[in-house]
């Protein structure tokens, strides 16, 4: 019985010892955001997007190490003001070996990256267009479908007491925005009635 309970024991400080002398595959993940300067610190809002991050790799680490992968995050942060910037730092972040970017949040951004990929996917949060939605994989949003959102518009609307006229005043930068404009109005109809729209 000692035997057993020796040679048990010998077997698993052996491969105890080889999964700590492994060498860990690394998995670089991207996350690229937009920002106001770049010049200028950081958000509230993009240090919590990065403490999240970190907070979420520190959580799995262990469980990672044991399958032989050590995550690595490449943050990214793009110039707003400069609309090919997205593309110009997602091709960065593919070059620099990520396997996936998560972001950017907006669907315009989102859709200028994805021209300077070829091959490493992207997820958005919140990007919400259609142009986004009807991307073929590895391009992918976590944002519900603009007909969604309109069914749920126009259901509260007509619950609420708003009345049966509107008017639009759509973001002509916002891509979604102009797809949820053009779908309010789709499914609303026969139940309310526009005024006016301005894009």
């Amino acid at each position: 019985m000692m035997r057993i309970l020796v040679i048990t024991l010998g077997v698993a400080w052996l491969g105890a010892s080889f999964g700590a002398n492994q060498e860990l595959i690394a998995v670089k993940l991207g996350m690229l955001q937009g920002q106001a300067s770049p010049k200028e610190r950081l958000s509230d809002y993009e240090r919590g997007l990065e403490a999240a991050l970190f907070y979420a790799i520190g959580e799995n680490d262990k469980r990672l190490n044991q399958c032989g992968y050590e995550l690595e995050a490449r943050l990214s942060y793009f110039d707003d003001d400069d609309k090919l910037s997205a593309k110009e730092r997602a091709q960065a972040l593919e070059k620099e070996g990520a396997w996936a970017i998560f972001g950017p949040l907006s669907s315009y951004p989102f859709l200028v990256a994805r021209k300077g990929l070829t091959e490493t996917a992207m997820v958005s949060a919140m990007a919400g267009a259609r142009a986004v939605t009807s991307l073929p994989p590895p391009f992918f949003t976590m944002y519900p479908a603009i007909d969604e959102l309109a069914n749920g518009a126009v259901v509260g609307a007509e619950k609420g007491v708003f009345g049966r006229h509107y008017g639009a005043l759509i973001d002509a930068s916002c891509p979604s925005c102009k797809d949820f404009g053009e779908e309010f109005a789709r499914q609303s109809q026969g139940k309310f009635e526009r005024l006016f729209w301005i894009d």
